[in-house]
């Protein structure tokens, strides 16, 4: 008996298959520590606990395209920019692309971190650029465990991650000839 089961595994989310008794990770999980600098393992702060909170009373969790957890619930989905600043960095670096979107405004605009229009630019690269999208199953093979490998498509790059990245390279390369200019100036 095949079952799927969608959680945390050693503060990992993941997709695990059960196999009879045997559970296994699969693949595509973001490991703990920090992402563009952010620490994703931090506890969630007061402020960032009761603004998760408020954003669910208030009900904008409908049609959310990042995930939350809140002690032992299961996942919901919110929308990404009431996403706590962990969480949201920790599904970026699982490769989800809105949150990769949302983190590189927060980088632009210096909203709960330093304000950072390279590091804006890479996430926007990230959230823009299409991906192949695989699921690793592993299965018991005897004493040891092999892995299967599904491609189930490709996930089409977010165009406000495209149109942000193009308008934040104009600006740095603005910024790049300015300064190029007032050191042909100043020599």
């Amino acid at each position: 008996m095949i079952e799927l089961l969608r959680g945390r595994m050693n503060n990992c989310r993941s997709v695990v298959i059960v196999l009879s008794a045997l559970a296994l990770p699969t693949g595509g999980c973001a490991s703990s520590g920090t992402y563009f600098g952010v620490n994703t393992d931090r506890a969630l702060t007061v402020d960032e606990r009761l603004g998760l909170q408020q954003a669910l009373d208030e009900g904008r969790s409908e049609g959310g395209k990042c995930s939350y957890t809140v002690s032992e619930e299961p996942h919901r989905r919110i929308d990404c920019q009431f996403v706590p600043l962990p969480m949201l960095a920790d599904q970026a670096k699982a490769g989800n692309k809105h949150a990769q979107l949302e983190l590189g405004i927060r980088f632009e605009e210096g909203r709960g971190v330093p304000s950072d229009l390279t590091v804006a630019q890479e996430l926007y690269a990230l959230a823009a650029q299409d991906t192949q999208l695989r699921q690793t199953t592993y299965i018991p093979d005897g004493g040891s465990v092999r892995a299967e490998t599904t491609y189930l498509g490709k996930e089409k790059g977010l165009e406000e991650a495209a149109e942000r990245l193009a308008r934040l390279q104009g600006v740095l390369d603005a910024k790049r000839e300015a300064r190029s200019v007032q050191e042909v100036e100043g020599s």
